[in-house]
């Protein structure tokens, strides 16, 4: 019965949200989850530059999977690529257009209504944006098109935070201020009831580094410990590299006794949220909207492997 009651409390809160979408509650194990088969989602990344309809199967090829043309009235003609979605092809619909880039937060209410071409129309236009919908055929496209934008977790700056291989810990950024652990517990978990600390993998560990600086370090994994092999501060752009600092995980009951812990973000990928819920003191130099991606010899810096980070 109580769960009868949630589902009708989700799908009028769901039907409030968005107001004349088809939205569908479904049950998953022991809870709920809701979807809008009404949505089209095909933006994991985004190509620079417009182009043809015969540019575009060309580009598909290498993601073997479909295609759909259409358009939006804000954006004009779009081609997407690698669409996985085969039941939602050659559909109208809401097209989330925003790409979750690295440092950025998941948004799905940036939408806007896409209009599918049939085959004979799709192949009278030739000035279409490109977006990709899937990791096949990725790097092969991007081999052969320029990326303006691509999903954290293809960015290759994820890649190296995800590897299970020895390396140097580089922070992405650091946070104002000092803390007490239980002050940097509360911050993270956003409560201050200390039975919520006590969860499995709280991604959060303290530790001292260099000549005897305190520091709580987000968003980093109970078994990434023992991967570290040095610690890097935030490289802020315009700024010299670091150097790298010896780092030596405390246990909590070290931790908790301790009241100057300088707070850093590990890994920002897909931590957009935390600009309300942090307050950053600077930002790693890719997190800069001066920072070009592109290098002297041509790379796109979210591609190389970042080989200087395991030591």
């Amino acid at each position: 019965m109580e769960d009868k009651m949630f589902e009708k409390v989700l799908v009028r809160e769901a039907k409030e949200k968005y107001p004349g979408r088809n939205v569908i509650i479904e049950r998953r194990g022991c809870g709920f989850t809701f979807y809008q088969p009404d949505t089209i989602e095909c933006n994991m990344y985004l190509l620079e530059g417009r182009y043809s309809y015969d540019e575009v199967l060309k580009l598909n090829a290498l993601t073997n999977h479909s295609v759909d043309f259409g358009h939006c009235s804000e954006l004009g003609p779009i081609a997407l690529i690698g669409n996985i979605h085969t039941a939602y092809t050659k559909r109208n619909g809401y097209f989330r257009y925003k790409v979750q880039e690295y440092g950025t937060y998941y948004d799905n209410t940036s939408e806007y209504y896409f209009y599918a071409y049939t085959d004979e129309e799709a192949k009278k236009i030739e000035n279409y944006i490109v977006y990709g919908g899937s990791m096949n055929g990725f790097k092969e496209v991007a081999a052969v098109a320029p990326i303006s934008k691509m999903s954290y977790c293809l960015d290759s700056r994820f890649e190296a935070k995800e590897t299970h291989l020895p390396r140097v810990f580089d922070m992405d950024c650091k946070l104002k201020g000092v803390y007490t652990y239980d002050e940097a517990k509360k911050l993270f978990f956003q409560t201050e009831n200390e039975e919520d600390w006590l969860i499995i993998d709280p991604t959060i560990a303290f530790a001292t580094i260099g000549d005897g600086q305190h520091v709580g370090i987000i968003n980093i994994m109970s078994w990434e410990k023992q991967n570290v092999c040095g610690f890097r501060d935030v490289w802020e752009y315009g700024a010299e590299e670091p150097e790298v600092q010896t780092i030596s995980f405390l246990t909590d009951d070290e931790a908790c006794k301790i009241k100057d812990f300088i707070l850093y973000v590990y890994n920002y990928s897909s931590s957009g949220i935390g600009r309300e819920k942090y307050q950053v003191e600077k930002y790693d130099r890719t997190l800069d909207k001066r920072f070009n991606f592109k290098l002297p010899d041509g790379r796109d810096y979210r591609l190389i492997e970042h080989i200087e980070l395991f030591k």
